[in-house]
């Protein structure tokens, strides 16, 4: 075997090296993904882990690969990437990782937290795209991960609007369902063709009574099997490495990308859906479009509308007068080949061609985010009325679609405890 050295990353050919290093080598090369299909955490002790990796070559002269993870700030690690040259024989580059934290915490206290991370590869420019990376903490270690790299490059356009659960399923129960269901049918009579949830182990129950629409291909559930103890780290259940694991996951697969929690709803006013109302806004040529939160007080009495079904965007009509301003509490409908990241209000950094084109703030007479949550607010207990709350029925104009949008999903929905419910799973 012959090593042979080029100006920036080495790469090794098989050659006559010292047999330590090369056994260590071909350890390397032989630690193969244990997770195929499927992404799973491969866990560094408390220190985190890390979940999925993805090529990028959107910026030709500096292709990397990123990878999802949930780690300390002060870990090392070196990039082993593995790839075939045209002739088939093996190319292995080594170099050290860089760690991009999606969180800089200003609190000395909590600098040691974990952290949404993307584990960044640099790969050599005119390199063949690895096949699989593998992590070790020298350059001759023992690896403590390897994953598979997606060239998500490669696949087909599928879907018009993917529409992700921006932070994995947590302290949730069944009695949740039917707020997803809605959150599903809602969002699908604007536009959503797909969706995608992550789980924690302690929601994976949820994953039963949504298997119909996993089914069909219209939901997709990945397993987040990374429970973070509330003071172990300083964001939401590391909901930003979810962001972004959903975005480089669906980039190529999808024309945009939708962040939403599943009490929101991005609704359009000046048109019947997501894509007409970017095409007729400010927003048609942009990167992102921020749609405005307006809260809608789910404590609110509830107004009458024609469906017997009870759900909370048709029956919760009062909500504050004033949307915030962008990015505040906004959330986003993005190109996903414009964004490098993007964090849980707005995109924080650009693919370098694309920085001109940047976000946009939906105008709120288009449209905008219809958020129904608990926000409080003092309500004359007669006259209903109250100080900076409104009357919003725009919903309303979408009432058929939605209940139709309801009853199309493979699940039979019952009244029950002033909501609606799926039935329980055969079999329990």
């Amino acid at each position: 075997m012959r090593a042979v050295r080029e100006s920036g990353p080495s790469f090794l050919l098989e050659s006559s090296i010292d047999f330590a290093i090369e056994n260590s080598y071909n350890t390397i090369l032989d630690e193969l993904p244990p997770y195929k299909d499927e992404p799973r955490f491969q866990k560094f002790g408390k220190k985190g882990g890390v979940y999925s990796a993805f090529f990028d070559g959107r910026e030709p002269s500096k292709p990397v690969i990123r990878i999802i993870s949930v780690l300390q700030g002060d870990i090392k690690v070196m990039c082993h990437m593995i790839a075939k040259s045209p002739d088939g024989s093996t190319i292995r580059q080594t170099v050290p990782a860089k760690l991009h934290p999606l969180t800089v915490s200003k609190i000395p206290s909590q600098r040691n937290l974990l952290a949404s991370t993307i584990v960044i590869c640099p790969v050599a420019e005119n390199s063949p795209v690895p096949h699989h990376v593998v992590l070790a903490q020298t350059k001759d270690g023992d690896s403590i991960a390897s994953l598979n790299v997606l060239n998500t490059n490669r696949v087909v356009m599928k879907y018009n609007f993917t529409v992700c659960l921006h932070k994995p399923l947590f302290e949730i129960n069944l009695k949740e369902v039917p707020r997803l269901l809605e959150w599903i049918a809602v969002n699908r009579v604007f536009g959503g063709d797909h969706f995608v949830m992550y789980t924690l182990p302690s929601t994976e129950e949820i994953h039963t009574y949504l298997q119909p629409l996993v089914d069909t291909g219209l939901l997709e559930i990945h397993s987040w099997d990374l429970d973070i103890a509330s003071g172990d780290t300083e964001e939401n259940h590391s909901q930003k490495a979810a962001i972004n694991e959903c975005m480089y996951r669906y980039m190529y697969s999808s024309n945009r990308i939708v962040m939403l929690d599943f009490d929101e709803f991005p609704t359009p006013h000046s048109e019947e859906n997501w894509h007409d109302v970017i095409a007729n806004s400010p927003c048609a040529n942009k990167s992102a479009a921020y749609f405005r939160n307006a809260f809608f007080p789910r404590q609110a009495f509830s107004d009458n509308s024609h469906s017997d079904l009870h759900l909370t965007s048709l029956l919760q009509t009062r909500r504050a007068n004033e949307t915030y301003r962008c990015p505040l509490r906004s959330k986003l409908v993005i190109n996903p080949r414009h964004v490098l990241i993007c964090v849980v209000h707005h995109v924080s950094k650009f693919v370098g061609n694309f920085a001109s084109r940047r976000e946009c703030c939906m105008p709120e007479e288009q449209g905008f985010l219809h958020h129904y949550r608990f926000w409080p607010y003092k309500e004359d207990p007669i006259t209903k009325e109250s100080d900076g709350v409104i009357t919003d029925r725009r919903m309303w104009h979408f009432e058929n679609k939605i209940v139709e949008s309801v009853e199309v999903t493979p699940f039979l929905y019952a009244q029950h405890d002033g909501g609606f419910r799926s039935n329980e799973p055969h079999g329990n």
